[in-house]
């Protein structure tokens, strides 16, 4: 539910004076630029329909955590944006356990479209983020991949990522580090206090 979050974001409270989702998606964009790293201390939770991983919990609600006087909007933007970039590096920290650490983090699917997503990830994951041609079609772009092996049409999976060209690179801003690790200790400890005075 990843950019699911940020569909239901823009469903309620997008611009309706753009006529397309594309366009509203880039004014969300163009205000979340305006708040620093961290949203001003507010924190998302993006558990809109319930939560499978890391927290095995279909009855989890996400939230908005750390609101003030002082919030404005493009801090409540940019923390849905950072949210789900807290949950995905929640998911990915227990890969990593087994597996080892990424050396970059490939991301498709429509929110890859949005360079401010894509430098937010990078900034948590403290990692390099890549995007490749087509790759802003997600799953389907995976699923063409699979017929293309399954029919032979190419033999192997190196002979595809042979032909996988980049779109974009977006390196991660390293004096952003330590904040996101401050940020991201906080969110993973929402979840508890939420859930103990949940109805």
């Amino acid at each position: 539910a990843a950019a699911g979050s940020y569909q239901w974001f823009e469903s309620a409270f997008g611009n309706p004076v753009f006529s397309t989702r594309k366009a509203r998606y880039k004014a969300l964009d163009a205000d979340a630029v305006l708040a620093s790293a961290g949203s001003g201390g507010v924190l998302f939770l993006p558990y809109l329909s319930g939560e499978r991983c890391p927290v095995n919990d279909p009855s989890a609600v996400g939230g908005f955590w750390g609101v003030t006087t002082q919030t404005t909007r493009s801090h409540m933007t940019r923390a849905v944006l950072e949210g789900v970039a807290f949950s995905l590096r929640q998911v990915y920290e227990l890969i990593a356990a087994q597996t080892g650490d990424a050396d970059q983090i490939v991301l498709a699917g429509g929110g890859s479209v949005s360079q401010l997503w894509r430098q937010i990830i990078a900034d948590v994951f403290q990692l390099p983020v890549v995007t490749l041609e087509a790759g802003e079609e997600g799953s389907a772009f995976g699923a063409a991949i699979l017929v293309a092996l399954g029919t032979n049409s190419w033999r192997s999976p190196d002979e595809i990522a042979g032909k996988l060209r980049l779109s974009t690179q977006t390196a991660p801003n390293q004096t952003h580090a330590a904040l996101y690790d401050e940020a991201f200790r906080r969110y993973a400890r929402l979840h508890e206090a939420f859930a103990s005075v949940r109805v």
